[in-house]
């Protein structure tokens, strides 16, 4: 006798069924670890050109006053002058 017995048949479906299945769970994951992380980078970028945009300005506001003879800045918790 040739060939498989449907046991056999049946378990190998089976162990491959559960190969696809962790395989597909792990791939999920995977993306959706990477649409987060890239979600991250990109807030991150905003938040670092904002951060950017306010210093240069601060610095050149700094410069404009120091240069007429005027405290630059005087800042508080919630409030800067």
């Amino acid at each position: 006798m040739r060939g498989f017995t449907l046991l056999e048949v049946l378990a190998a479906l089976v162990v491959l069924g559960l190969l696809l299945a962790s395989l597909s769970q792990g791939l999920q994951f995977g993306l959706r670890a990477w649409q987060m992380q890239a979600r991250e980078m990109a807030a991150h970028d905003d938040m670092e050109a904002v951060d950017r945009a306010i210093r240069l300005l601060v610095r050149r506001l700094r410069t404009s006053l120091e240069t007429h003879g005027r405290n630059a800045l005087e800042g508080a918790p919630a409030a800067c002058a």
